[in-house]
């Protein structure tokens, strides 16, 4: 099964089947015209009843290269009846889209019958890849290793009207770190997303659902805190699962940035809601602080085997939709799921946090390529995938913060992103693009010596730039890639030794350190360096207006994209020295009646977000400016002077 699946083309042309969308509306009218539903257009059919004859154009055209591609064909549409459109088109040479050159091309379909004419564009890319069993995931016949995110549809301040540009930022920021691949969670994102993907080189694992006819908990008063509620999808699915997941594929499938559907995420919890008498020998991922009685075999349950019924089903729904990308599904319980049959008729087996099981079910599963569809962030998890060449790559929860799944209020998100709301990085951030690029890294970090605990973790001990008031000693943090790292206190070597649990170097120092300086060298040459010192007081307050890098601003164009809707001010509070300063200031937007939205990634701010004022966070906020309302924009941080940004 597994072998054919990988010896199709990865969807060669995104966009070949452009042309039926147009061919639809000629259908619409004959159909429409012949049952009286509404009046007779003579620029749309000769006469009711009467076949509908015409020609039907492709135009492929490379933007970067200027050279187009033709090829024509004739239809005839029955009356009331539809007719497919079969057409060729060969390209010598094509340039291919991938990750490291996300070549586009403009697809321009035009019919033409009865003298009407309709026309269709769209961007698509030529590419062909692979999921392998042995080998893991090529593009193009070159090997890859998936270094993915799993992202929500929200903003913050944005809700889920996200505009691109702001996506475009937060996207930009995640290739920097190294990442390469999304996976949209858990449903349909905007348009405007998957084409940042197509023109920035992301893979992209589209996933439609969350659940199925069976309702999941809903943990709206902390996570394993019952009772739980159930409102979700689960009430609609028995009746729209095939249209929803048809429609999903129809919208998305000429992007050649997609290369999986994803029919669900983590449906196969224990008791939630699915039962089986194996539940009592085995431990799921969502378990911890469960009440006993919820991790024992209840048959009043609905039976787990009823899954299997189900992939099959959505599985052949997505074949039948778009034969030329693999079925995938995110399993939160594959020890049970993989026994009773939820996996057998996948071509990607993910896999949610259990990287345990890689080794032994690659040896169960031989013909089946598997990928870590939902990871953690620890060192062992990524090297589970790094030395392991049959496991195609990992996508982290998450790439950045969103709204819910919160620990309770006043936290109205989650915390797990590399980046917060704002679109601002983690100290994470650093410590993942040491491990997923060769790029000169060099980040320091500071937190409290952990005592008595073997094992600790960002979540634990969470980490900061800022150590005053810190109990001695402390232990401070080198994030380093690229080279060797060296790292001095006041002047004086330090010797570091690496974490083989947190895959980073580390040394403890006496808190009374006042400048920790990292460099990391490639032989004797510097290749990136970090200071840090005890911030100051703030003293200067920085607005600067962030611009996308003109490579990306050209392939943005390119695939036409609009983004320069919205103007984002990236706000710093800094010290004397030009650092982040500690403590927070209230901001104040001021503006000549500009419409304005401010985020500053604190989850647990709850300041209305239709105030103009508000504080910063870690020393930073961001500031968004509808483009069409630009003019003067005043940002004002109590007890600084004001910075005036001219639009």
């Amino acid at each position: 099964m597994v072998q054919r699946r990988r010896d199709r083309p990865g969807g060669v042309l995104a966009g070949a089947r452009s042309g039926a969308r147009a061919a639809d509306r000629i259908h619409d009218c004959v159909g429409s015209c012949r049952r009286g539903r509404r009046a007779h257009r003579s620029d749309h059919c000769q006469q009711c009843g009467r076949s509908s004859r015409g020609r039907v154009r492709h135009e492929l055209r490379s933007p970067a290269s200027g050279r187009t591609h033709i090829v024509d064909a004739v239809f005839e549409v029955p009356a009331g009846g539809t007719a497919g459109i079969g057409t060729e088109l060969r390209i010598p040479e094509p340039q291919l889209w991938s990750d490291a050159d996300p070549h586009l091309y403009q697809l321009t379909t035009t019919l033409n019958w009865n003298g009407a004419s309709a026309e269709y564009d769209e961007i698509v890319g030529i590419r062909t890849f692979a999921f392998d069993p042995d080998h893991g995931f090529s593009i193009n016949g070159e090997e890859r290793t998936l270094k993915g995110v799993c992202l929500h549809e929200d903003a913050g301040c944005f809700g889920v009207a996200v505009p691109p540009s702001v996506w475009l930022r937060r996207l930009l920021t995640l290739k920097e770190m190294g990442a390469n691949a999304v996976r949209m969670a858990h449903n349909p994102h905007d348009r405007a997303l998957y084409a940042l993907c197509d023109a920035l080189g992301l893979f992209v694992i589209d996933e439609a659902f969350d659940e199925w006819e069976n309702p999941k908990n809903k943990w709206w008063q902390g996570h394993n805190v019952y009772p739980p509620r159930h409102e979700g999808y689960a009430t609609h699915f028995p009746a729209w699962h095939e249209r929803d997941l048809r429609d999903q594929i129809a919208a998305h499938r000429n992007h050649p940035s997609i290369i999986a559907w994803s029919i669900g995420n983590e449906v196969d919890y224990p008791n939630d809601p699915y039962a089986s008498v194996l539940f009592e020998q085995m431990t799921g991922n969502n378990d911890a602080d469960k009440p006993a009685q919820e991790r024992m075999y209840d048959p009043t349950r609905p039976d787990v085997r009823r899954l299997t019924t189900i992939a099959r089903r959505l599985s052949a729904i997505v074949r039948e939709a778009d034969p030329t990308r693999p079925v995938t599904l995110a399993a939160a319980f594959p020890e049970l799921s993989s026994r009773t049959g939820l996996l057998d008729d996948l071509d990607l087996i993910g896999y949610n946090y259990k990287e345990r099981l890689y080794p032994d079910d690659h040896r169960r599963f031989p013909d089946q390529p598997l990928i870590g569809s939902e990871n953690g962030h620890g060192y062992a998890q990524w090297r589970a995938v790094a030395e392991n060449d049959f496991v195609a790559g990992q996508f982290l929860w998450t790439g950045i913060d969103y709204l819910g799944e919160a620990r309770g209020w006043p936290v109205h998100g989650s915390d797990a992103g590399m980046l917060t709301l704002a679109g601002f990085t983690k100290s994470e951030w650093h410590l993942r693009r040491s491990w997923w690029t060769q790029a000169p890294t060099a980040h320091l970090a500071v937190r409290a010596q952990p005592a008595g605990l073997d094992r600790k973790s960002f979540w634990t001990h969470p980490v900061s730039r800022n150590w005053d008031g810190a109990e001695e000693p402390i232990e401070v943090l080198c994030f380093a890639g690229g080279g060797a790292p060296h790292l001095t206190c006041d002047g004086s070597p330090v010797p570091l030794s690496f974490d083989e649990e947190g895959g980073f170097w580390s040394a403890t120092v006496p808190a009374s350190t006042a400048m920790f300086v990292l460099e990391v060298r490639d032989g004797d040459v510097v290749v990136a360096r970090d200071e840090l010192a005890h911030a100051g007081r703030p003293v200067v307050f920085a607005a600067d207006v962030w611009h996308p890098p003109a490579d990306a601003a050209r392939r943005c164009r390119d695939a036409g994209i609009a983004i320069d809707s919205v103007i984002q001010i990236e706000c710093r509070l800094l010290d004397a020295q030009g650092r982040l300063a500690a403590g927070e200031l209230p901001v104040t937007v001021v503006t000549d009646g500009a419409r304005v939205s401010i985020e500053n990634g604190d989850l647990a701010d709850i300041t209305p977000y239709t105030s103009t004022m508000r504080r910063t966070f870690d020393g930073r906020l961001a500031v968004f400016v509808r483009a069409e309302d630009a003019g003067t924009v005043q940002v004002c941080a109590e007890g600084l002077p004001p910075v005036t940004v001219q639009l």
